[in-house]
C-alpha cells in the first residue's frame, strides 16, 4: 500500500499559496495549509484529509507552539482541528 504524502503549505487562504495547496490536494495529498487568517468560505478543504493552521509566522514563540502541538499529529491524519 502507498503512503501518503503530506504537504505543508504557507500563505494558504491566498494568491499562490492557495493554488499551490489546491494543486497537492488535486494530486492525493494531504495538505496542511498555514496562513495568518482563516481561509476564506469558498475554499473546498475536505475536513477529513486536510488540515488549516491559522499562525503569524513571524511570530517565533506562536511557531514553536506550534510546532509542539503538531508533533503527535504526523502518523494521525485526522487528529488536528484548529
Amino acid at each position: 500500500m502507498t503512503e501518503q504524502k503530506t504537504a505543508i503549505v504557507t500563505g494558504a487562504s491566498r494568491g499562490i499559496g492557495h493554488a499551490v495547496a489546491q494543486r497537492f490536494r488535486n494530486l492525493g495529498w494531504r495538505v496542511i495549509t498555514v496562513s495568518r487568517g482563516a481561509l476564506p468560505q469558498q475554499c473546498p478543504w475536505n475536513a477529513e484529509l486536510n488540515t488549516h493552521v491559522q499562525l503569524d509566522l513571524s511570530n517565533l514563540d506562536e511557531i514553536t507552539k506550534t510546532v509542539a502541538a503538531l508533533r503527535p499529529c504526523w502518523e494521525a491524519p485526522n487528529c488536528m482541528h484548529w
